[in-house]
């Protein structure tokens, strides 16, 4: 149980007693001595009230997140309970799904934490200092809980230099392919964990490809930013009339062929490389319409500074 402590300042703490779990510096009125960075404290009130226990990093503006609202031991077997109780909830909502995130760092009561499944084969992003201080043990819960063949650290996200970590992505433990094949709402998908974008494919967008394949029918249909041609495969299905996939990436479109081939739907995309800002004024001067536009851009501007570009 950790003798350190985190003071919040007075009137401070109804954030977090209303269950949100970030703690920032400007809110703190002290920490005990000798407290390290990524080391586990107790979080209490002005007043000296207990509120959670959470992981700690003086260099971050948000200096503490909160792991539980219990006085328990933060060890293998908390992290053990926490994954099992995130498997359970996506077997219960959305069963029988081969891709999807497992765990979703807050929501799942593990901040600085993400870890996507695609079959026998994991891809774990570790993003907080905190989080990396319990990564051996969060090594040995995922595999006691979800006992993968192989697993991928993709531990290259911006967010890490927030918390002064290094970045860096490569295989964590196990054997994982350069590249298999997943089922995603009936197609089969490539995924490359190594070589891909993020953490292989963008699983957050299941929902609104359903809603673009409800759309689609009859339809001709732009798809840019298509990345490895997801959404026209879906727009494919949906009886579209024509659909035309855009991307600058070259290596992205090549899988996107093989999605479509191997999905017996090479036929019904056009596939085009090029700058989706040139290619979509081309369009326009060339008098073209569309019904139905896909647009699902990476993050053209990340901070305040690039706003101008």
């Amino acid at each position: 149980m950790p003798a350190a402590q985190l003071a919040l300042r007075k009137n401070q703490d109804r954030r977090v007693r209303a269950g949100h779990p970030w703690i920032f510096s400007n809110e703190v009125a002290g920490v005990s001595d000798g407290v390290a960075d990524g080391g586990i404290v107790d979080v209490v009130d002005a007043r000296g009230a207990f509120l959670g226990r959470a992981y700690y990093n003086r260099h971050s503006l948000i200096c503490a997140r909160v792991l539980t609202r219990r006085r328990e031991e933060i060890d293998l077997d908390f992290f053990v309970h926490r994954l099992e109780r995130a498997v359970a909830y996506r077997e219960a909502v959305t069963p029988g799904l081969e891709a999807l995130r497992i765990v979703h760092g807050e929501a799942d009561h593990l901040p600085g934490l993400v870890v996507d499944r695609y079959g026998d084969y994991l891809a774990v992003q570790v993003l907080t200092l905190g989080m990396e201080t319990q990564a051996e043990t969060i090594r040995q819960a995922l595999g006691r809980v979800l006992a993968p063949r192989g697993v991928m650290r993709l531990a290259d996200s911006p967010l890490r230099k927030l918390e002064g970590l290094p970045l860096e992505r490569g295989l964590w433990w196990g054997e994982v392919p350069e590249a298999f094949t997943v089922s995603q709402e009936g197609f089969e998908v490539e995924v490359s964990l190594a070589g891909g974008q993020k953490t292989g494919l963008f699983l957050d967008q299941r929902e609104n490809r359903k809603l673009a394949e409800a759309r689609s029918a009859g339809q001709k249909v732009l798809d840019l930013f298509c990345y490895q041609g997801e959404w026209s495969l879906h727009a494919a299905r949906g009886g579209a009339e024509s659909l035309l996939a855009v991307d600058s990436s070259a290596p992205a479109l090549a899988v996107a062929a093989r999605n479509a081939e191997r999905n017996r739907l090479e036929g019904a995309v056009t596939f085009r490389q090029g700058d989706v800002f040139d290619v979509a004024r081309e369009l326009e001067r060339g008098g073209e319409r569309f019904g139905v536009v896909v647009m699902d851009p990476p993050a053209l501007v990340k901070s305040r500074s690039h706003l101008p570009a």
